[in-house]
């Protein structure tokens, strides 16, 4: 005899009780930021500070140290500080954090089919930009 459905999800683990590799994906690449510091990195390479945030729109200083600390942490950028006056900072992707450019443009090239209310009133991103080289 079959289960009803309600009978199979009685089965099904709740959210804190698994590791859920979709989940853990989407929690590097739901964050704008991240996700702009990723296509900026794998287009443009490693990058000094400074070029990191010319090659972002909007971004304010403080919201990028804390997402690059993050994506730091994740394992996906890597982080070098240079012992030199003046102190030199630059930033790369990790391999890891390569393995998502793909995953990145998949999802750039999905999001062609769908059109948001104020789409056509905001400024193109770059980090797509750079997604296309």
């Amino acid at each position: 005899m079959e289960k009803s459905i309600q009978e199979e999800l009685k089965n099904v683990p709740s959210d804190k009780d698994v590791n859920c590799p979709v989940a853990n994906t989407m929690k590097i690449l739901s964050n704008k930021w991240k996700a702009r510091i990723i296509c900026v990195l794998s287009n443009l390479g490693t990058l000094r500070f400074s070029e990191l945030r010319d090659g972002m729109s909007d971004v304010t200083e403080s919201t990028l140290v804390n997402n690059l600390k993050e994506l730091v942490n994740m394992g996906i950028v890597t982080k070098t500080v240079y012992d030199e006056m003046p102190p030199r900072t630059e930033y790369d992707l990790t391999e890891r954090g390569r393995e998502l450019v793909p995953i990145l443009r998949q999802m750039r090239a999905w999001s062609h089919g769908v059109r948001l209310e104020n789409e056509a009133e905001l400024p193109r991103c770059k980090g797509c930009d750079f997604l296309c080289k």
